[in-house]
């Protein structure tokens, strides 16, 4: 995970007016990246007949033995001071 936030002071006493509106902002991000996480191959249906049809695992696989897709997200934000 990386975030940073950016608060830019671009005009100062020469430039009263353009720092009036541009000077008050401030600027953010979060990005986030991982890697794929455990799963279990399971099967459609009640395959062992318990009356509970979502948890049955393929015969053979054990559990989180396979891997999910790698993810990244990116979120930003803005304000004014």
């Amino acid at each position: 995970m990386l975030s940073c936030v950016v608060a830019p002071r671009l005009f100062h006493r020469d430039h009263e007016w353009l720092g009036i509106c541009f000077n008050n902002w401030k600027a953010s991000g979060v990005v986030t990246v991982g890697s794929g996480r455990p799963v279990s191959a399971t099967a459609t249906g009640d395959a062992d007949q318990d009356g509970n049809n979502s948890n049955d695992r393929l015969p053979g696989v054990s559990r989180d033995s396979l891997l999910g897709p790698d993810y990244a997200t990116t979120e930003s934000s803005h304000s004014t001071c």
